[in-house]
């Protein structure tokens, strides 16, 4: 036992008030003893790494390093030294690259606003427009919906900014808010993009059983191909003859003869489950 770490006053109490409520075993304690060893170990190699006993010159790789460090320890202290360093590489390619490493550790500790003051240094456009996509995920992620779409609409790119939308939709679908999941799928500029959001929506509206906001929802999309995966997504859950026959009416109007089976063999493999 003399090599294990020992436990913080804290958690001695913890444990103690544990063992008073009856609430903790012997395996307990030892799982405890065994967490606060590890934390020791962690502690002892962050500090290994903040003093740089590993040898790193490159100014680029200590950059990462020390974004690794602030990544594990989520301590101001160790954000700040990691941002001082980054500003510090080059050439411009590499400093872009750093910054986007910063800015998703960032984002990982939900530190958004942040995240943005980094993302607004990068002077690469796409650079920055692809760093706030990656914000607009860890929004949704933290169901800060209204931040999330502020961002995916301000984002100049139209391919970075379709994308944004488009993971919106589909987080809006699967929370079914599908009002607003059908607005935000119209604000996508490219067609193909929207239609592909609009089969998302219905599918989660037939996981909904709204099968009539689904058949709807599905009149909306213009592609043929994305209207005959849509219907036999319907098809599929109703098992209702007229949805499996306008599902193949659809299909039949693709062009592409590739795409046409593929979505014909999806039909046929659904209707095979209604007589099993």
């Amino acid at each position: 036992m003399s090599n294990v770490a020992k436990p913080t006053i804290r958690q001695i109490c913890e444990l103690f008030s544990q063992i008073a409520d009856g609430k903790v075993t012997n395996k307990g304690i030892q799982e405890l003893i065994e967490k606060t060893s590890i934390s020791q170990i962690i502690k002892k190699i962050l500090q290994q790494l903040r003093e740089m006993k590993v040898e790193v010159k490159d100014i680029h790789s200590k950059a990462l390093v020390l974004i690794a460090v602030a990544d594990i320890s989520q301590e101001a202290e160790d954000f700040e030294k990691a941002r001082k360093i980054v500003d510090r590489v080059y050439p411009n390619y590499l400093k872009v690259d750093a910054l986007e490493a910063i800015a998703e550790v960032l984002i990982k500790a939900r530190k958004f606003k942040q995240a943005q003051e980094i993302v607004a240094e990068m002077s690469n456009h796409i650079d920055i427009d692809g760093a706030l996509v990656n914000i607009v995920k860890a929004l949704i992620k933290v169901k800060d919906f209204r931040e999330a779409r502020r961002i995916a609409i301000e984002i100049n790119n139209p391919h970075s900014r379709n994308m944004a939308l488009a993971i919106f939709t589909k987080a809006l679908a699967k929370s079914e808010n599908f009002e607003k999941a059908i607005e935000t799928a119209y604000e996508i500029e490219s067609h193909y993009s929207r239609d592909k959001a609009l089969v998302i929506i219905v599918k989660s509206l037939t996981e909904a059983e709204d099968f009539e906001k689904a058949r709807e929802t599905t009149r909306r999309i213009n592609d043929s191909h994305f209207k005959a995966q849509a219907l036999t997504v319907i098809a599929d859950s109703t098992h209702k003859d007229e949805d499996f026959e306008k599902a193949r009416e659809a299909a039949n109007r693709m062009d592409d003869s590739y795409s046409k089976a593929r979505v014909l063999i999806a039909i046929a493999e659904a209707l095979n489950k209604t007589i099993k």
